[in-house]
């Protein structure tokens, strides 16, 4: 498998994820170095790649209906102010379709919030745990 790289844009990815030193982060399943490092030059805090304790912001990515368990995983994980990062492929597959990641994470109770460009195959969807949780 071809690591995948984040495609260059007039802001880098980092700070369209709006990540910041401060921030506990963890990057699940998300296989680009680019991206790594980014992480590693920006938090002050050690990047987890392993699910333990709480986080202020998690990067997912999901390319299977296998994989959308993690997202509850991901969100058991989350601080209730944090952000959860939903890297998804843009097209529908056989498999998986676009809207089975928002239709996981919302059933999940969480909300979208916010998508960014991530690759030519990758769109990078925000979730976040609702003020006030629907009923």
């Amino acid at each position: 498998m071809v690591p995948e790289e984040p495609e260059h844009e007039h802001h880098p990815l980092i700070d369209r994820l709006g990540i910041t030193a401060e921030q506990r982060a963890a990057v699940i399943n998300v296989r680009s170095a680019a991206l790594l490092e980014e992480l590693g030059e920006r938090c002050n805090k050690a990047v987890s790649t392993k699910l333990h304790g709480a986080y202020d912001v998690i990067l997912l990515r999901v390319d299977t209906r296998e994989d959308l368990d993690r997202i509850a995983t991901a969100k058991s994980h989350l601080k209730s102010e944090g952000a959860l990062w939903v890297f998804h492929p843009k097209a529908d597959s056989a498999d998986m379709k676009a809207d089975d990641v928002r239709e996981t994470a919302v059933a999940g109770g969480l909300i979208d919030s916010k998508t960014v460009h991530y690759t030519t195959t990758h769109t990078a969807t925000q979730y976040v745990i609702p003020d006030h949780p629907r009923g």
